[in-house]
């Protein structure tokens, strides 16, 4: 998925690497992942366009049109969108006002478990009482920056560190992990 640092050059050159190498996942600006959790479970990843979608450029309000579609028709157990930026953060940037606008919404509406991203230099996990899915920030492998607890923080931490997402037919759970590889949190949602 695409990030701010990526507008700096060429972005379209990151989607076509994809067609030269299998190990690049990244078949357009935005789109639809799907991973089988068993024979019969599915876990949809819609992976956003965040810098477009905060940015304003042109086709953003056809990503989120997409978004809105693609989510309410989707028959998979659990979904989950992934973007750069963070909806929520107790970190240097804040929330996003226009991202709680304009996607939220739709996180809420179609029943999407977790909202996954970086920018933040840090990590994360915060449960908004007017949202239905949890916020993930794992920013934390790119420098560590200052964070705060903030009020509806149910976990943070400012050191380097990444997080591993778990998905079983009956839960999904979130492990936010330190640079050296210790668990530092867990918190999970069921089915």
């Amino acid at each position: 998925m695409l990030g701010n640092h990526d507008y700096r050059k060429n972005v379209d050159a990151q989607i076509e690497y994809g067609k030269r190498d299998t190990r690049w996942h990244m078949p357009a600006r935005y789109y639809r992942t799907e991973i089988a959790i068993d024979a019969e479970t599915k876990l949809a990843v819609f992976a956003l366009d965040t810098q477009a979608i905060l940015q304003r450029t042109e086709g953003w309000k056809e990503q989120v049109q997409w978004l809105q579609k693609s989510l309410g028709s989707e028959k998979a157990a659990w979904k989950i969108v992934v973007g750069h930026h963070p909806l929520r953060s107790a970190g240097a940037y804040g929330d996003q006002a226009w991202m709680i606008t304009h996607i939220k919404p739709l996180l809420d509406r179609y029943g999407v478990a977790m909202y996954l991203c970086g920018h933040d230099h840090d990590l994360q996990v915060i449960a908004h009482p007017s949202d239905t899915f949890l916020c993930v920030v794992s920013g934390a492998g790119g420098g560590a920056r200052d964070t705060a607890f903030g009020d509806h923080s149910l976990f943070a931490a400012t050191n380097g560190g990444f997080a591993m997402l778990s998905v079983t037919p009956r839960r999904a759970a979130i492990a936010m992990y330190d640079a050296d590889g210790t668990l530092r949190f867990v918190h999970g949602r069921n089915a």
